[in-house]
């Protein structure tokens, strides 16, 4: 099985730099910070630092309590009252009277300050911290810190783009990001890598915008040759989110195999709401048909949009998105064969011997291609391009011009409005 996406690497670096677009350098804001949900509705953690720290009740904008040495104590909530160490609150924010202090939470250390906010009898754990910072955190959670420094600086760039984007997606529980891959993984202090953190600094305030805004900097592990339109994924289109040639063939995700049989498949469909009683077929074009051809069933790259399935009660249709989930698979990006004796052929299911499909003893072998979404920047594409042109310390941003279409970059410190009395 092979899926050949020839791409010329001359047209590809002409279009590079005739895409390249640089807005000058914005002023940057003092007032750079960000507030990262590391624990929500606990019962109990511990917290300690690393030196002198003070205790504030921001409800009253009081100190209440100054910690010699950052001697650790227990946190609780109760009644609607946070209790560390003395001082009590429904609101309290822990801030060291040192630079460059680290607070320990549940023995993980972060550099930024600690806030604690009371749920009742329970509360949630927020780090306040410098927009640079936090992303030493996410660098090594999001991209191998052993890979090209090119790599890691376009990584770096998108995931600053990212948070600015999405901040405050957490807002109405007290903070603006989260700690998973639901917002970007982050490990804090702990997780830190010195080659990360060189390529945060390098690219220090850089982010990429569209029409004047931070864009919505998706990314993903590999597209498997090709990246996806977004609204083959999601249902909106989005301008700078268009499909293009990947790099990811040397990934060890570009392909990949699951095993399964009729019956299973149609059985875990119906579980989740995809019911068509007896399957009597089921159809979903050829992949290589879809990046040249006008194809209804597929995107650009040829992930799944649409499958359907015939049965003796109808007929339905899924989409990538839920097919995914249900039979755990990398992507959405697969062909579908039917195979009925282990050393026997096989055959694309559309192209499958008359019955095969009906009998639910007989193997259906799910054939994909890459890992995630498809959208934006393939980590494994990046990769794989610094180490074609390791001399050119500017290729960070010609990598991103090619995943993200029409981008401009613009120099910015963020302003989250975050004021600490």
């Amino acid at each position: 099985m092979q899926r050949l996406r020839m791409v010329s690497w001359f047209l590809m670096i002409s279009f590079f730099l005739s895409s390249l677009s640089f807005a000058e350098p914005l002023e940057n804001d003092k007032n750079k910070w960000i507030r990262v949900g590391l624990h929500t509705r606990i019962a109990t953690t511990s917290i300690q630092a690393n030196g002198d720290f003070e205790v504030v009740d921001l409800e009253s904008g009081k100190v209440v309590k100054k910690v010699i040495g950052g001697t650790s104590g227990s946190v609780t909530s109760q009644g609607g009252l946070i209790s560390y160490q003395g001082a009590k609150g429904k609101t309290l924010h822990l801030r060291g009277l040192k630079k460059g202090m680290l607070f320990s939470v549940g023995g993980k250390q972060y550099r930024g300050e600690i806030e604690l906010i009371s749920r009742g009898n329970y509360f949630t754990v927020v780090e306040v911290a410098d927009l640079e910072e936090y992303l030493y955190g996410v660098l090594p959670g999001e991209m191998s810190p052993s890979w090209p420094t090119e790599a890691l600086k376009a990584q770096a760039v998108a995931a600053r783009t990212y948070a600015l984007n999405t901040h405050g997606k957490h807002a109405k529980e007290g903070y603006d990001v989260c700690t998973t891959t639901d917002c970007q993984v982050y490990r804090g202090f702990d997780g830190e890598a010195k080659s990360t953190n060189q390529a945060v600094e390098i690219t220090r305030g850089e982010i990429m915008t569209y029409e004047g805004k931070p864009i919505l900097a998706v990314f993903h592990s590999a597209s498997g040759g090709y990246t996806e339109n977004s609204e083959n994924v999601w249902s909106a289109k989005v301008p700078y989110l268009r499909g293009v040639a990947d790099f990811d063939q040397g990934s060890r995700h570009f392909d990949w195999i699951v095993t399964t049989t009729v019956g299973e498949f149609s059985q875990k469909l119906s579980a989740r709401g995809y019911s068509v009683g007896k399957v009597q077929d089921i159809r979903l074009s050829m992949m290589q048909l879809a990046a040249h051809e006008a194809v209804t069933d597929r995107g650009i790259s040829g992930r799944v949009t649409k499958l359907s399935l015939f049965g003796t009660n109808g007929k339905t249709e899924v989409s990538g998105t839920p097919l995914r989930s249900i039979f755990g698979l990398k992507s959405s990006s697969f062909d579908l064969y039917l195979q009925k004796e282990k050393s026997g052929p096989r055959y694309q299911i559309e192209k499958a011997p008359k019955g095969w499909v009906t009998d639910p003893t007989t193997t259906l072998i799910i054939d994909g291609y890459g890992w995630g979404h498809g959208l934006g920047l393939s980590q494994w594409g990046a990769k794989a391009y610094a180490e074609k042109y390791p001399e050119d310390t500017e290729l960070y941003r010609k990598i991103l011009a090619h995943y993200y279409t029409g981008i401009k970059f613009e120099n910015v410190i963020p302003q989250t409005n975050l004021e600490i009395q």
